[in-house]
């Protein structure tokens, strides 16, 4: 995902303002917790985006400190449920704060496993790690062009979806907040320390408990951490 050689040609973009292309340079955002793949995926959208600015942070409370003075074009974005910097809510948290900026979410989880939980809290995209670095650009022009960018696989989840071969299971039932409590249960966190981390009281926390195990039908932890196990899911 993150070599550049036989990549596609550069792409000469600008971004659109209410339909219309911009004079103004291309600003990217990008919010990747791991400093090594950090710089990589600089690298290659360095060398997608010709003539793009492109800035990289480790945290949201970075990148979202600095996105009103560099009026970001686009977010890309990591979602991985064991990096707390790229969970459901953080992706949340950023389209709530940045309502007029496009992101784009690469995941090392299929889009059968969390793609549409992606779009629903806001992504304009989202691809598959093993994605190809044709399909990497072509998705990045798509979503900067201010219009959604749906893979193959992606728009097969969606119509199964529609037509109601796809019903909602496993961890996909649950909201942002209850599957952040559910991730640091799996780990074998403390539910008092797990409020503490998310900023919850212990009631909200335990309720989101609560609500998680009834929505995922069952009744412990244990059998949580099996499921996911057993689906291969990195939670």
């Amino acid at each position: 995902m993150y070599e550049v050689n036989n990549s596609p040609r550069p792409l000469r973009l600008s971004p659109h303002i209410n339909g219309a292309p911009s004079q103004q340079s291309v600003v990217i955002g990008v919010l990747q917790p791991q400093p090594i793949l950090r710089a990589g995926l600089e690298k290659v959208l360095s060398h997608l985006l010709e003539g793009a600015e492109i800035h990289a942070w480790g945290s949201v409370a970075e990148l979202l400190e600095n996105s009103q003075r560099l009026h970001l074009d686009m977010v890309i974005t990591e979602l991985n449920l064991r990096l707390p910097e790229c969970s459901l809510s953080c992706l949340e948290r950023v389209r709530k704060s940045l309502p007029k900026t496009q992101i784009l979410t690469l995941s090392p989880l299929s889009e059968r496993q969390f793609g549409l939980a992606a779009l629903r809290v806001g992504a304009n995209g989202f691809l598959s790690l093993s994605t190809s670095m044709e399909e990497f650009s072509k998705a990045i022009q798509t979503v900067l062009s201010g219009a959604g960018y749906i893979s193959n696989e992606m728009a097969a989840v969606v119509a199964d979806e529609a037509q109601g071969r796809n019903p909602r299971t496993g961890f996909d039932r649950l909201s942002p907040r209850e599957l952040d409590v559910m991730r640091h249960l799996i780990w074998g966190m403390q539910l008092k320390t797990i409020a503490a981390t998310l900023g919850l009281n212990i009631r909200t926390a335990s309720c989101y408990k609560r609500n998680a195990l009834v929505k995922l039908g069952m009744s412990s932890i244990a059998e949580v951490v099996r499921y996911s196990s057993e689906q291969g899911l990195t939670v």
